[in-house]
C-alpha cells in the first residue's frame, strides 16, 4: 500500500510540473504572438494652419492742392510781384492766373504695403449743404454796397483729364478760357463754376488697384482719376449782353475786400475743395 501511495504522489508531482511548464510555454507563446501582431508603428506627423488679417493701412494723409498763391510774379526776368498778399492769405485779383492737378495722393509706403485690392472714389466737397468742389463765397455784386445788383463771378476755368497716351493731363474736357481769339464770348461766371463742378463730379473712380501690381502701375491709376484745373481772372474782359463797366465791377469787389467793416463771411472769395475715399473691392 505504501509503495502504491508513493507512486501516486510521484504521478501527481509530474502532473503539476507538466501543468506549470505548459502554462509557462503558453505565456511565452502569447508574448511572442503579441509582439508579432503589433507589427510596425510610426508617428507620421500632425497638420495645422493659421492666418493673420491682411494689411490695409490706407489712412488719412495730407493732400497737396495749391491752386492759388500769396503772390503772383511780374514780367519774366524781374523780381517784382504784380499781386502780393499782406497777411499771408492766398489771394486772387484781375490779371492773376494759375493751375493745379487735382488727383488723390497715397504715400509709396502705403501703396506698397496694402494687401487687398481697392478703388479710390471722388467724394464731394463740404461747403455747407452744397455738394460742390468750387464755389464763390461772400458777396460778389456789381454795386458799391456789395450786396445788390448783378452777381459778378469773373473767374474762368479750363479742365483737362489724364491722357494715358501722353501720361499727362492733356485731354481737354471743358474750356471756358479760350474765346477763339475773341470770336466767341466766354461763358458766364456762374455757368463756368457749374461746369467746373459737373466735370469734377463726373470723375468717377479709379480702376481697381491690385496688391501684386508695381508701384508705378498703382500710381498711374491714381493719376488717371485726376484733372488739371487752369483758372484765370482776365485783366481785360469783353463786355457781353447786359454787362456794363466790367472793370468797375472788379473795383467793387476789390474795395469790399479792403473794407474793415466787411465781415469775413461776406469777404468775396473763391473756395475749392477736394476729397477722396479708398474702398476695398473683391
Amino acid at each position: 500500500m505504501m509503495e502504491e501511495k508513493t507512486k501516486n504522489e510521484r504521478k501527481n508531482n509530474k502532473s503539476v510540473k507538466t501543468a506549470v511548464l505548459l502554462f509557462g510555454a503558453v505565456l511565452i507563446t502569447m508574448s511572442l504572438l503579441g509582439g508579432t501582431l503589433a507589427k510596425y508603428t510610426s508617428e507620421i506627423g500632425t497638420a495645422s494652419d493659421s492666418a493673420r488679417v491682411a494689411k490695409w493701412g490706407i489712412t488719412e494723409e495730407a493732400q497737396t492742392f495749391d491752386m492759388f498763391k500769396t503772390a503772383y510774379d511780374g514780367a519774366a526776368g524781374t523780381s517784382t510781384n504784380t499781386v502780393e498778399s499782406k497777411n499771408g492769405n492766398k489771394v486772387i485779383a484781375p490779371g492773376t492766373s494759375g493751375s493745379v492737378v487735382m488727383a488723390p495722393t497715397i504715400s509709396d509706403t502705403k501703396l506698397n504695403n496694402v494687401e487687398t485690392a481697392f478703388k479710390v472714389n471722388y467724394a464731394y466737397g463740404d461747403f455747407a449743404s452744397d455738394s460742390v468742389y468750387g464755389k464763390y463765397l461772400g458777396n460778389w455784386r456789381n454795386n458799391a454796397d456789395g450786396v445788390s445788383g448783378f452777381p459778378w463771378w469773373p473767374l474762368r476755368f479750363k479742365i483737362s483729364a489724364y491722357d494715358t497716351t501722353d501720361n499727362d493731363y492733356t485731354d481737354v474736357v471743358y474750356d471756358g478760357i479760350d474765346t477763339n481769339g475773341g470770336a466767341k464770348n466766354p461763358d458766364d461766371g456762374g455757368d463756368q463754376a457749374k461746369n467746373l463742378n459737373d466735370t469734377l463730379k463726373a470723375g468717377g473712380t479709379t480702376e481697381t488697384i491690385y496688391p501684386n501690381e508695381s508701384l508705378a502701375e498703382k500710381k498711374a491709376k491714381l493719376a488717371a482719376i485726376g484733372f488739371k484745373i487752369e483758372w484765370e481772372w482776365p485783366f481785360e474782359r469783353p463786355e457781353t449782353g447786359s454787362l456794363e463797366a466790367v472793370n468797375d465791377w472788379d473795383t467793387v469787389v476789390g474795395n469790399r475786400a479792403a473794407d474793415p467793416a466787411t465781415l469775413d463771411a461776406d469777404m468775396p472769395r473763391f473756395n475749392m475743395s477736394m476729397s477722396y475715399k479708398a474702398v476695398q473691392v473683391d
